[in-house]
């Protein structure tokens, strides 16, 4: 299930008051427990010595009513006066999710796979082993430099398990199945996305369960 923006909101924000208290209080400050006066509600309420600070954490656009967001921050600054603290506004950028495409990724990683030398993992799980497909689950990192381009991930492979020659499986003696499992990879492509080199771990552990 992919995680929906108000969620992602939600964390973004919480982690942001949660980075602002560790900071004050390395910072000598001591996080006083959130106070409200007349439904005006605080995220984040901070005092050394006679310095006491409130904070206000906000997204830059909302879609709640402005002018009511407006109202309510000048009445957090009034209450700031009275109690003699600074009033201090958080604005937070929404995460956004970025898409980034490689054509034809999968395929240039099985294609570097066999083309190599076959994964011994792999072929030592039946007479004939075969890689079916790779599918890309994620893109844990990328990085790009003037001539080459960097991508790490997780994906799933999926083989073919043949066992017996085929004479064996015409005659009944043999037998067919399928598998997948999950692998990691490390590829170095080149500037028209050919890929150069590709370290890759493949887990097999569970096929002998």
């Amino acid at each position: 299930m992919k995680l929906e923006q108000k969620y992602l909101d939600i964390c973004y924000r919480n982690a942001m008051i949660m980075q602002y208290t560790d900071q004050l209080k390395r910072e000598g400050f001591k996080i006083l427990p959130l106070q409200s006066n007349n439904d005006i509600a605080i995220d984040l309420f901070a005092k050394k010595g006679d310095e006491k600070r409130l904070y206000e954490f906000k997204y830059h656009k909302t879609h709640n009513d402005i002018k009511s967001k407006k109202s309510a921050i000048i009445e957090k600054k009034k209450y700031a006066e009275v109690i003699g603290a600074k009033f201090l506004v958080v604005y937070l950028t929404p995460l956004k999710e970025k898409t980034i495409e490689f054509e034809d990724l999968e395929s240039k990683i099985l294609g570097y796979i066999v083309e190599e030398d076959f994964p011994e993992e792999l072929d030592s799980l039946s007479t004939h082993t075969s890689i079916k497909s790779i599918y890309i689950d994620s893109i844990n990192s990328i990085s790009i430099s003037e001539t080459s381009i960097n991508i790490s991930g997780d994906a799933t492979i999926s083989v073919s398990l043949q066992y017996g020659s085929k004479s064996d499986l015409q005659n009944g003696d043999g037998d067919e199945s399928s598998e997948s499992f999950p692998m990691t990879f490390d590829a170095d492509l080149d500037c028209n996305l050919n890929i150069i080199k590709c370290q890759y771990e493949i887990d097999t552990d569970d096929f002998y369960k």
